[in-house]
């Protein structure tokens, strides 16, 4: 019968039975164990290596010349050699000429990994080389020196707002890749348009971005920052990582005398949007002092304001001790936890609650305190964009009298009152760190983990 014959055969060939020549002549590698980035070995990559070499044995027994390839943990370096060689690809595919060094893999298969990576949102900020702009009509060319690294712009680069529950609020529409961030800017003045008025060549400026249409409600009522089509330099339109940037309007463009030349850029986001915050508590700081949550750049700069447009020292609040010290060394009245539980009681023990707050942070942690920390009454501004959201019973709002309301940036005339306070010298400058333009991306990365007292300013 058929199945004696097969027996008879294995028993007859042995180890030879079934034996083919299929693959004859070819060669094959089988790769049946990856580095493993992670961590230990487990027992997925003993079951790899399982079907792996018996893979192998079988084609080897078909007549293929087989090799072996496997690799033990080697702690992520595999990896990270495939990262930084895709890395290569993705400069190459911004235009810029790829450095394949030892080591790094040569191929072309990673050239469309470069090509999928390049100008999206979320990938790492690539250097770029274009021609620079000559400005027309009213426009002024302002070569830059320095540029405030804010937190807008890490969202500007993800393409999106966190709105809480996961939901994100998309803002990439009207932007076209790529784009240069970059909105806290300072520099001189390289050029201008014919039409342009009352600018000095060389002279230094700080650039006003928060630029509108010119023609609607918001802009004819002086504005700005709330029109519908706005041209908001680093925003809307290229901004300031770049060695020059193109102002529509030498309006736009503030005398920075008397003013530390990085510190006038950072004002341009940092100081506007804590002056133009504390100004919507004015009537509130006349009866008690106000409570300034979040302590990064733009909460600095509110600490330094309201000590002057107050005439008494905030409340200041923050998770992270050594931002709380620094508020505290730079004349905080007292400052508070947050993530202290009995935070709120001690406020509402020692104020019966504050007047006003601002919340430079926004997430729902910082919401969540200012508003609790309110008396009957009492006014939140929200000025912070990190993201999130919040419920609340809608009777409480009557019933407590409370008014929550949000600040964005603020108004060319808002802007030239802050520069006047400031050069007036009553403001004490926040910690100012300068880096290479080049390192924005690691500015950015320290910003995003909260690794960051005061501002970054990047010099091109």
């Amino acid at each position: 019968t058929a199945w004696q014959a097969v027996v008879g055969a294995a028993l007859t060939q042995g180890k030879d039975f079934g034996r083919g020549t299929l693959g004859a002549g070819q060669k094959v590698n089988v790769e049946f164990v990856s580095a493993n980035p992670t961590g230990p070995m487990h027992v997925g990559h003993t079951r790899g290596a399982v079907v792996g070499d018996a893979l192998a044995s079988l084609l080897a027994f078909a007549g293929w010349d087989v090799t072996r390839e496997y690799y033990i943990n080697d702690g992520g370096a595999q990896v990270n050699v495939l990262a930084r060689s895709a890395y290569e690809r993705y400069r190459e595919a911004n235009g810029l000429t790829p450095e394949i060094r030892e080591g790094l893999y040569p191929g072309d298969y990673l050239v469309p990994v470069g090509v999928a990576l390049k100008d999206r949102y979320g990938a790492a900020l690539a250097p770029r080389e274009s021609r620079t702009p000559l400005p027309v009509g009213g426009e002024v060319l302002i070569k830059v020196r320095h540029c405030g690294v804010c937190h807008s712009d890490l969202h500007l680069a993800d393409g999106y707002f966190d709105l809480g529950g996961g939901k994100h609020l998309d803002i990439r529409e009207g932007r076209t890749l790529p784009f240069i961030l970059g909105h806290e800017i300072e520099g001189t003045v390289a050029a201008a348009g014919p039409q342009a008025q009352d600018v000095t060549p060389g002279h230094a400026y700080a650039v006003y971005p928060w630029i509108g249409c010119g023609t609607c409600a918001a802009c004819r009522s002086g504005n700005e920052p709330c029109c519908d089509t706005p041209r908001q330099i680093g925003i809307n339109v290229d901004g300031g990582y770049s060695s020059h940037v193109l102002v529509p309007d030498s309006r736009y463009l503030l005398d920075i005398h008397g003013i530390d030349p990085p510190l006038a850029g950072a004002l341009m986001c940092s100081g506007l949007t804590a002056f133009s915050a504390l100004k919507k508590l004015a009537v509130q700081a006349q009866n008690g002092p106000i409570l300034i949550v979040g302590l990064g750049g733009v909460g600095l700069m509110a600490l330094e304001f309201a000590k002057t447009l107050f005439h008494r020292a905030p409340l200041v609040a923050d998770i992270d001790a050594g931002k709380r010290r620094m508020a505290l060394k730079r004349g905080a009245a007292v400052a508070y936890d947050p993530a202290d539980p009995g935070a709120r009681q001690a406020i509402m023990s020692e104020t019966g609650g504050v007047p006003g707050a601002v919340d430079f942070a926004g997430s729902q942690g910082s919401f969540v305190f200012a508003n609790a920390a309110l008396r009957k009454g009492g006014r939140l501004v929200v000025a912070g964009l990190l993201g999130g959201s919040f419920q609340m019973p809608i009777p409480m709002l009557p019933l407590r009298a409370v008014t929550i309301g949000g600040s964005l940036a603020g108004s060319l005339e808002d802007a030239r009152m802050m520069m006047d306070l400031v050069r007036s010298g009553v403001v004490e400058a926040p910690p100012i760190e300068r880096r290479p333009l080049a390192e924005a991306n690691q500015a950015l990365a320290d910003l995003k983990a909260g690794r960051v007292q005061g501002r970054i300013v990047l010099t091109p």
